[in-house]
């Protein structure tokens, strides 16, 4: 593929549709340049640039960076097991197939998941922080120095860190250098999602949806379908001619 003008033409100097790459990286900085060159679109196909979307990228790495002051040390919390095997396992298979875009959208659905919990752990920052290197490999560089100085010299507020960090910085440990990490591995059992989306249907029509546990029983799925409220209006006064079920899947009740 490749990248056009703003109109959708090809980049040439006599269109006046040019983009300087040196006004972009002044402008915005190297790594929303790069990040915003792999979400932009699939490799294969041409792609016009479009101004509001690097802002986006712009924003997507102030977000990333503004993880520091919700941060608390820990591991990896329960509840964010299947979501943090889940991304280790998209990115690193997005990236062998040169689906970068869909890799980068990931994460950035990933930090909205993040924002809404209200914090994030150090381990899985550090995680976070490996998968986004190879998109934007200055500012997960500097993060990742700061968030293991964080961690050994215990320190509670970010905006003590500045002796430190230049100390580091001047003699940095390879344990403290992203690029000297292994890349995250991802259980193939946590990949899996404990809910479903169970269909109700009434005479093979959809009428409502709902989320259950994964491999809920029979008696119970169909326990569950009956008490929807939409569901349970339309079954009022009516007889139930066959239940069936499918697993995982769906309800439907055949009526009068």
């Amino acid at each position: 593929g490749m990248v056009l003008g703003e109109n959708g033409e090809k980049m040439s100097k006599s269109r006046g549709n040019v983009i300087n790459p040196d006004d972009i990286v002044n402008e915005y900085g190297a790594d929303t340049f790069r990040l915003y060159e792999l979400f932009m679109g699939d490799f294969e196909k041409s792609v016009p640039w479009d101004a509001s979307s690097i802002k986006g990228c712009k924003k997507f790495l102030q977000r990333v960076w503004d993880m520091l002051y919700i941060l608390k040390v820990g591991k990896i919390r329960p509840e964010f097991e299947i979501p943090i095997n889940k991304i280790i396992k998209k990115v690193s298979q997005d990236i062998e197939v040169m689906k970068f875009n869909t890799a980068i959208s990931t994460m950035m659905s990933f930090l909205n998941d993040i924002y809404n919990c209200g914090s994030i752990t150090t381990e899985e920052f550090k995680i976070f922080l490996i998968l986004l290197n190879p998109f934007a490999p200055h500012i997960t560089e500097e993060l990742f120095l700061i968030l293991n100085i964080l961690i050994k010299e215990n320190i509670k507020d970010i905006k003590n860190i500045s002796l430190q960090f230049k100390r580091h910085l001047q003699h940095p440990e390879k344990e403290n250098q992203i690029s000297h990490q292994k890349w995250p591995k991802f259980n193939p059992k946590k990949c899996e999602d404990r809910t479903i989306e169970l269909i109700i249907q009434i005479n093979g029509k959809l009428k409502s949806k709902t989320l259950v546990e994964k491999n809920t029983s029979k008696e119970e799925i169909l326990s569950i379908a009956k008490s929807n409220s939409k569901i349970c209006n339309l079954l009022k006064g009516k007889t139930i001619k066959k239940e069936i079920y499918v697993e995982n899947r769906l309800v439907n009740f055949v009526i009068n």
